[in-house]
């Protein structure tokens, strides 16, 4: 077996680097990995960025309490871990004692590294000192030797949080036994694995089949969700326009009627609840009509630090650990909101008592070896944002589901189980992807990836709103939709002439009149919406056009519609979305809604 390869928490540096350097453990490499107080607990994800396919030892104490049993791909890798990183080194009954007694026990790597720990505090640092000065009596130092500047850094973060400090000597005899044991028991490990097998080459083959056979049974499954749910808010989206449409024009009718007018009004806000679900499906579909911008994600995130407290609920403390120098992302503001909005509010769900909230942020590069474990992952630069919460956590068939909609952990009528499925949609929809990780009784940590976006210019044109009486072509084979949009369209004042398919439609364009505007929908029987426009346009290339469809953009395009070219309005639409439509089309503009 090659040289013994360990990797531990940074509080534990200093003494394992130190401890490796004598007995049957001369030539073990060593390396550190961040993950301090404020920051998100380490998950499987993280330790095959860490550790890589082969042989390690994994050490560490509070930022391993996430991992739960390892992966198939990640069983190579020997936990070594204790509640806290301090007990590694002076053992749990010493650590116990001492904390017993009002200790917060620190290590020569945690004082290392206190500054840093201090800026991940939530409510800024003097609140936090106090809170941590209200935790403990003092400051213990196990001091293995390893530091000679660690005194130092104890005197400046004890008088930083006002408490006394003290110095306990400790050997590294304990701390070497357990590397020795656990490199001992890595080495066993490894010797039966390769008894069992063949060859190391083939085993490595059936993992990267299982885990592709894996992501293409999952892939296919997410797809056909996807569409399914794609295809059910594009029909319910074209009844609730029905419903939308009369219940306005009824409620202009009998506006002086109080009885009349407050049932229409409920039978609107229940059409529009159920238009906010369906737009939750096409979210989860990737079929959001969205108006990305290239925005620094630390500056967004702070922004939203006062709603993230109000989405969370009372009892629960925030803390934010922002990188510096964050690669830029491209996304619609508006779905980082949504985004935000969903995780906290699942993480608070969880913690009805209260706990923690750690949001953080970091620059990664991911490799295809990463990417073989999520089905949307794929190789490049990514701008990771996670929160991590302490609450009830999940079991690991639980997390399989947690993106699937309308799946929720919640009890009858308390949640919809779209609030991640959205998460799921609007991530993967900007060409990232999204990990959980979980275990019951500890936590959940979620993980976004966006990808990073390299700045270009975009040019943006006037828009000139044209007036006057005006002709609409619609375009619409629902005779019931149909009829609704036409009486809109007469109230608001256009004249209308209507076509339930693209042969009626050239047909009337050809012999009809005046017109000066096309309002078709993209699904049609026969020749599709396109292509009806195609014709249309040879006759009269004047002619503005808008599509209209109960699918989303995307959906579309895939259709030869490209909306940066034409004007889309999302059905359902109300009156007002409508009007703002046709002027807008008329002044020569593009415009999506």
């Amino acid at each position: 077996m090659a040289a013994l390869r360990f990797y531990c928490c940074e509080n534990l540096g200093p003494d394992v680097k130190v401890a490796l350097c004598g007995g049957r453990l001369v030539g073990a490499q060593c390396q550190t990995f961040t993950s301090n107080c404020g920051r998100s607990p380490v998950t499987w994800w993280d330790v095959r960025r860490i550790c890589g396919s082969a042989p390690a030892i994994l050490m560490g104490g509070e930022c391993l309490a996430h991992l739960g049993p390892p992966p198939d791909d990640m069983r190579r890798i020997l936990l070594l871990k204790r509640p806290r990183c301090a007990e590694l080194i002076c053992g749990g009954y010493s650590f116990a004692r001492l904390t017993a007694a009002g200790s917060y026990m620190v290590t020569a790597g945690w004082l290392d590294n206190w500054r840093s720990i201090v800026a991940g505090w939530g409510g800024g640092q003097s609140t936090g000192a106090e809170s941590f000065a209200e935790s403990c009596d003092r400051i213990t130092l196990l001091d293995t030797g390893s530091d000679p500047g660690s005194k130092a850094a104890l005197g400046e973060f004890g008088e930083f949080v006002q408490r006394p400090v003290e110095v306990v000597p400790v050997g590294l005899e304990l701390l070497t036994l357990q590397l020795e044991k656990a490199g001992a028991e890595l080495e066993r490990q490894e010797k039966a694995r390769l008894e069992s097998h063949e060859a190391s080459a083939s085993d490595y083959d059936i993992t990267r089949q299982k885990l592709l056979e894996d992501k293409l049974r999952q892939s296919i499954k997410m797809e056909s969700v996807g569409r399914l749910a794609g295809g059910v808010a594009h029909h319910f989206n074209n009844t609730l326009s029905v419903i939308i449409g009369h219940a306005e024009l009824l409620s202009l009718e009998y506006r002086d009627n109080m009885r009349i007018s407050d049932s229409l009004h409920e039978i609107c806000k229940a059409a529009q609840h159920s238009r906010d679900i369906t737009a939750q499906l096409l979210c989860f579909s990737r079929q959001q009509l969205i108006s990305p911008r290239t925005i620094d994600l630390n500056e967004a995130i702070a922004e939203l630090g006062r709603k993230v407290s109000l989405w969370a609920g009372e009892g629960t403390r925030v803390s934010l650990a922002l990188s510096d120098g964050l690669w830029k992302v491209k996304i619609d503001p508006a779905q980082l909101e949504e985004i935000v909005s969903n995780i906290v509010r699942n993480a608070g769900a969880a913690m009805p008592d209260g706990g923690s909230l750690a949001m953080a942020t970091r620059n990664v590069t991911v490799g295809e070896e990463e990417c073989s474990g999520n089905v949307d992952a794929s190789a490049g630069d990514y701008v990771e944002f996670s929160i991590a919460d302490s609450g009830r956590g999940m079991d690991r068939e639980t997390c399989e589901h947690v993106f699937e909609p309308f799946f929720t952990t919640c009890e009858v009528g308390q949640g919809s189980g779209l609030g991640l499925a959205t998460v799921y949609g609007m991530v993967t929809q900007n060409g990232g992807f999204v990990n959980v990780s979980s275990e019951r009784g500890v936590g959940t940590t979620l993980r976004v990836y966006l990808p990073r976006f390299r700045d270009r210019v975009v040019e943006a044109r006037a828009l000139q709103v044209a007036h006057g009486s005006v002709r609409v072509l619609v375009i619409e084979d629902d005779e019931i939709v149909g009829k609704m949009i036409a009486k809109m369209l007469e109230h608001m004042g256009y004249q209308v002439l209507m076509a339930e398919n693209s042969v009626q439609a050239v047909e009337i364009c050809r012999t009809g009149g005046d017109i000066d505007l096309v309002l078709s929908d993209v699904m049609l029987p026969g020749a599709s919406g396109k292509e009806a426009v195609g014709q249309i346009l040879a006759l009269r290339p004047e002619l503005k056009i808008i599509y209209m469809s109960g699918y989303a953009p995307e959906t579309v395009l895939e259709k030869g519609v490209d909306r940066t070219r034409v004007n889309f309005i999302q059905k359902p639409f109300d009156m007002a979305s409508l009007d703002r439509m046709i002027k807008s089309a008329l002044s020569g503009s593009f415009a999506s809604t």
